[in-house]
């Protein structure tokens, strides 16, 4: 298999298959090709740029990346910010700590430690439950 200039598709097209429009474009088959394989240069070179910037620390990184507006943005925190939103609105849902706990891969000692004052404010819900299971 050849590289994408001198691959067999290109050693077999002829001068007037690279001349022919192609179809649905204002582009001859050689421009196209000269394009695509252009194109396909820049991404190979912007990828050592992609893979040296996510190695940089994330606040580093972000900034190079992103816009102004885009780093401000809550939607820009890191990964684990918004898993211990859906964490802690698990918990304040009511979601028993054990089935929270799988969900969230870790143990039930562990959850309960760092999501504790999640849990704050439930005090009225608890009493009323212990109350319910008293009474019946």
């Amino acid at each position: 298999m050849g590289s994408p200039v001198t691959g067999p598709c290109r050693d077999r097209a002829t001068a007037a298959d690279l001349a022919r429009r192609s179809d649905g474009t204002r582009w001859t088959n050689e421009q196209l090709l000269f394009h695509m394989v252009f194109g396909y240069m820049i991404v190979l070179r912007l990828l050592v740029l992609v893979r040296l910037i996510d190695r940089l620390p994330m606040p580093v990184g972000r900034a190079l990346a992103l816009t102004p507006d885009q780093v401000e943005s809550p939607l820009a925190a890191p990964p684990y910010d918004l898993r211990h939103a859906g964490v802690s609105l698990w918990l304040n849902a009511g979601v028993h700590a054990p089935e929270v706990a799988e969900r969230a891969g870790h143990g039930v000692d562990v959850m309960l430690r760092v999501y504790a004052k999640c849990i704050d404010g439930q005090r009225d819900v608890a009493n009323q439950r212990i109350a319910e299971a008293l009474a019946s």
